[in-house]
């Protein structure tokens, strides 16, 4: 199993949409369920705000829309 790309604790940018609206998300956790692996986030910007979701890694790790901000210490 490979490492995921992004870490607790790190911000990441969400690039979608003709208007490019910034959206951020930081990274909550990092699990494994019925052999995928996927990220907990939640949302850091307004538009749901602290709503959270979990993202698969293959997915985010191989997007174009998701991208590093900041890295969490």
């Amino acid at each position: 199993m490979t490492k995921p790309q992004y870490n607790q604790g790190d911000l990441l940018r969400f690039d979608v949409g003709a208007d490019k609206l910034l959206q951020l998300a930081v990274v909550i956790s990092i699990f494994s369920d019925k052999g995928q692996r996927f990220y907990e986030m939640r949302w850091a910007t307004s538009g749901g705000a602290g709503d959270r979701f979990t993202g698969n890694i293959k997915y985010l790790d191989d997007s174009t829309v998701w991208s590093l901000v900041v890295r969490g210490q």
